[in-house]
């Protein structure tokens, strides 16, 4: 055989050669890449997990700070209704007062019943108002 087609043939097993390694070298690259997008894809989630699972405790945390409040609110409200009652209907000589709860409500001489009424109502509205400003 003629020594110049040994030689051409090779180089061409070098160059095959040298162009299978390179294809390995590149699957294995993409690869890793892969496995780079899919931790990151799984811290993703796990972040966006742990974030819901946070607004959960933050929300069920408001509701209960809503309702204990509420609670108070309303143990107040009775309370200055039950003074009103032993007071006579009025803190006051000019017949109203203002509730120390913070609510503002200034109410004349009423019935105990209708003044526990109107406190309730006025508590409701109150609470009703602070709960779609803080939830929503």
């Amino acid at each position: 055989m003629d020594p110049n087609v040994n030689l051409q043939r090779r180089e061409r097993q070098r160059d095959i050669e040298k162009l299978r390694k390179e294809l390995l070298k590149q699957e294995k690259q993409q690869k890793k890449q892969q496995e780079k997008e899919q931790k990151k894809q799984q811290e993703k989630e796990r972040k966006k997990h742990q974030n819901k699972e946070r607004s959960a405790l933050l929300t069920k945390e408001r509701c209960k700070s809503y309702y204990e409040n509420n609670k108070q609110k309303k143990m107040a409200a009775e309370a200055e209704a039950s003074n009103l009652q032993l007071n006579g209907g009025a803190s006051t000589s000019t017949s109203s007062f203002t509730m120390s709860s913070g609510l503002g409500l200034t109410l004349p001489n009423y019935s105990l019943e209708c003044l526990r009424k109107r406190i309730q109502e006025e508590i409701d509205e109150h609470c009703t108002k602070n709960f779609v400003k803080h939830f929503t």
